[in-house]
């Protein structure tokens, strides 16, 4: 996979964004397991805020094999191989995968392979 540079800049930053990366079809189907993680937290799940402020914010973890949009997306898109690219690997196994979403719509959703963060 081309990286265009952002090995090296991954290697020194710890963190990258590439555009593009994902279909319009893939974001969607995130969009939904997204839906589907605040409908339905895990056991893992915490309630960041509390009832007098003005969003809701909510962390998640380790839900990639419960809830089958991330699970799809995450071994099938091009995201393995991108994080093996960055971490000049082989091979990307996912060790953690962290879900950080807020009630104003702004969410966040990353997964941890092999020790390292990709977005």
């Amino acid at each position: 996979m081309q990286t265009n540079g952002a090995t090296s800049d991954f290697a020194r930053d710890g963190a990258v964004l590439i555009r593009g990366v994902l279909s319009a079809d893939e974001i969607a189907r995130l969009t939904q397991g997204i839906e589907t993680n605040l409908a339905q937290p895990g056991p893992l799940a915490a309630l960041a805020s509390d009832a007098a402020d003005p969003g809701r914010f909510v962390e998640d973890f380790c839900n990639w094999q419960r809830i089958s949009e991330y699970e799809q997306t995450l071994r099938n898109s091009a995201l393995p191989a991108l994080a093996a690219a960055l971490m000049k690997s082989t091979t990307a196994r996912i060790y953690h995968d962290h879900f950080a979403g807020e009630g104003s719509g702004h969410t966040t959703a990353h997964a941890v392979a092999s020790g390292s963060a990709f977005l």
